[in-house]
């Protein structure tokens, strides 16, 4: 055995190798030995070659004469080397800045090789040496590649995805998903190699003038390399005109390969999928506007409604009037995109309504409550016809329609139907009523068809002669979301309910309300802790019992303590006030009075007579004067032509007043200030 530098070779087979090792016919082997090797001690790293062989015996040290480059791959041919015995060849690289040369070829007797680099973003070294079962004489010299030497083939089978290119009549784009080939000797490392498109393509518009240009997108991959799809959308105002698009292939160090050119058509439409090809002597209506779908409880016969609404499109057609809209809907599957939906009915259900319909509502059984629904809604120029196969040029709305119930709380669930589930609290007369929530397509506008407020009709049951419901002792409720917590009180009686989707202070009519579907359950309870807490019951009952009595001691003293303070303060009023149904005290009449005397005076128009005026609860008072609350009859200012306030409070045909008064015991003189003041406020 002789050692060459860290390559060994042996005329048996006794020698272990840490890193490899090649066996050739003539059983040469070729490794890496390490010093002390137990497999090879003595003969591998202790004695110079020239100890053992002749050097005539050894083949000549081949020289590296020609390299070329492909890709990522390097191939080298070097001069054969004279041997009187059979000759074996091994290559070795290494990156420029390392120091360690990576065995990249082992055994081979012919005169060239290929080696596929990892990292062509790296300058390289290259060596060969030519081993026979003497020995060898060394490595060759080494050749010098540079990263600038490695080259990218171009791109190439550019083509479209699915129909080529596809109008979008919600955006009025055209778009296409552009695929090619993945770059042959390129396929690993993933990262080593990317693909670029100018951003500017040659564009040819012999009909128009334009500047729109087509807008490139990084697409989805399938392939476990680099990217090699370009999603491209540009406005359909570009109908008539040819692009000419280019792409290529880059390293991540920069290295560019040549642009491989590609065409996008756009002047003829019989080569897009879903655009109109119609005469230019007539011209359909655009599309519709503001589109929105949402689902929504309501209905007859336990039915959910899918809303659906629009606005007229801007740009009426030639005709410049729209006649009506056609309407089509049914369960749908999604495409691969860019495809559009299709539906799953072989002819989908369809309505026609007048121009100045702006929303339809569509009853779903709740049977297909789980399926993807889709909608077209098409404006109608008078005469306009549609063929068969024309529907596919038309937008697909879908809107997805969830039966996923809400999460519920523990508890013993007492209806579960229709989106709608009722849940009654452990240990509680309390139910957590949910409904499902609606599904949008997209945020409305200010007249929203997906209304996020509902208003609750709750009730007892009673069932006539025939078992049929009857909804009684109904209250209604408003609600924002889809929760609500009630608190029940009987045990074993039937409970309804209906929902309806509002708008905000929306109140719903009977008749209305009839029309909803209705829910029923039944509270249940533990009828065995009833009766062992009885006495627990009669003892809350005691306690508010006496609760109640103390309240009505307490609120009779304050009355009477009210009563007591008003009688101090108003003595003079005293025996001449009754009271009304609204604790109100007001003035004797006439007839009640005949014992008192009443001067015949005329009096003038701001003098009001007693009898007119109610007298309520003390707002202030002052040193000698005080106001109360008060009430005074609305006809009588009328009849005394007394001008009335734009904005003053009624209360039935009584209007709300404010009464200033003397104090009981009042000085004389302060007679004259209240005079005085009331000419100042009439003024």
């Amino acid at each position: 055995m002789v050692a060459v530098g860290k390559l060994i070779t042996q005329a048996g087979s006794t020698c272990r190798f840490p890193n490899g090792n090649i066996t050739a016919t003539m059983k040469v082997r070729i490794g890496v030995v390490e010093e002390g090797d137990p497999g090879c001690a003595g003969t591998c790293a202790d004695h110079d070659l020239s100890k053992f062989f002749n050097l005539i015996l050894l083949p000549e040290i081949p020289v590296l004469n020609q390299w070329k480059v492909h890709d990522n791959q390097v191939k080298l041919s070097w001069q054969p080397s004279k041997s009187q015995s059979q000759v074996l060849y091994a290559v070795q690289y290494k990156k420029i800045y390392s120091q360690n040369w990576t065995n990249a070829i082992y055994e081979i007797q012919t005169l060239s090789c290929s080696i596929d680099i990892d990292d062509v973003c790296v300058d390289h070294h290259f060596r060969v040496i030519a081993i026979n079962r003497h020995g060898s004489r060394g490595f060759s010299n080494y050749t010098y590649i540079s990263a600038s030497a490695f080259n990218l083939a171009a791109v190439s089978n550019v083509t479209f995805v699915g129909r080529g290119i596809y109008y979008y009549p919600g955006t009025h784009e055209f778009m296409a998903v552009i695929q090619w080939d993945r770059l042959p000797g390129w396929d690993t490392p993933s990262d080593m190699v990317d693909y670029q498109w100018n951003e500017t393509p040659s564009m040819f518009c012999s009909k128009k003038l334009t500047n729109i240009m087509p807008i490139f997108e990084r697409g989805s991959n399938t392939s476990s390399a680099a990217y090699r799809r370009v999603l491209m959308h540009i406005h359909a105002d570009a109908f008539g005109c040819l692009y000419q698009g280019q792409v290529r292939a880059v390293t991540k160090c920069g290295l560019q390969g040549p642009w491989t050119n590609f065409t996008l058509d756009l002047r003829d439409c019989h080569n897009i999928f879903n655009f109109p090809c119609v005469a230019a002597t007539f011209s359909s209506p655009g599309n519709v506007e503001n589109v929105s779908l949402c689902v929504e409880y309501g209905g007859v016969n336990s039915s959910m409604l899918i809303r659906l609404q629009w606005d007229a499109p801007t740009y009426l057609g030639s005709m410049g009037v729209i006649e009506s809209y056609i309407i089509r809907w049914g369960p749908v599957v999604l495409q691969n995109f860019p495809e559009p939906p299709i539906f799953t009915d072989q002819v989908p259900r369809s309505v026609s309504v007048k121009a100045d319909i702006r929303e339809v509502d569509v009853p779903v059984g709740y049977d297909d409550m789980s399926a993807l629904y889709g909608f077209q809604v098409v404006p109608i120029a008078p005469q306009q016809r549609i063929r068969d196969n024309g529907w596919g040029l038309f937008q697909v709305y879908t809107v997805q329609i969830s039966s996923d119930s809400n999460i519920s709380p523990s508890g013993t669930v007492l209806l579960d139907e229709a989106g709608v589930r009722v849940v009654q609290i452990p240990n509680a007369l309390s139910v957590d009523m949910m409904w499902q929530p609606r599904t949008m397509l997209q945020s409305p506008s200010s007249s929203s068809a997906c209304r996020e407020h509902y208003s609750i009709q709750l009730g007892r049951i009673i069932r006539d002669e025939e078992s049929r419901a009857h909804l009684t002792d109904t209250t209604v409720q408003y609600v924002e979301g889809h929760d609500l917590v009630l608190d029940l009180q009987y045990v074993g009686a039937e409970y309804g309910f209906r929902i309806r989707s509002v708008d905000v202070n929306e109140t719903v009519s009977d008749e209305v309300w009839n029309k909803t579907a209705l829910h029923i359950f039944t509270l249940v309870g533990d009828h065995s802790s009833t009766d062992t807490g009885s006495s627990d019951m009669i003892t809350l009952l005691i306690v508010a019992l006496a609760i109640v009595m103390v309240s009505v001691v307490l609120a009779g003293a304050v009355w009477i303590r009210k009563k007591l303070r008003r009688r101090k303060l108003l003595p003079h009023l005293h025996g001449q006030l009754g009271v009304d149904a609204n604790n109100y005290q007001l003035f004797h009449t006439q007839s009640s009075m005949s014992s008192m005397i009443t001067p015949a005076v005329v009096p003038d128009m701001w003098e009001l007579p007693h009898s007119g005026i109610k007298v309520g609860p003390i707002l202030g008072q002052g040193a000698f004067g005080l106001v109360t609350k008060g009430r005074i009859s609305g006809h009588l200012l009328t009849n005394r032509n007394i001008p009335l306030p734009q904005e003053v409070q009624r209360e039935g045909t009584e209007i709300s007043v404010a009464i200033k008064m003397l104090k009981g015991k009042t000085v004389s003189y302060y007679y004259r200030f209240m005079l005085i003041n009331v000419q100042h406020i009439w003024r």
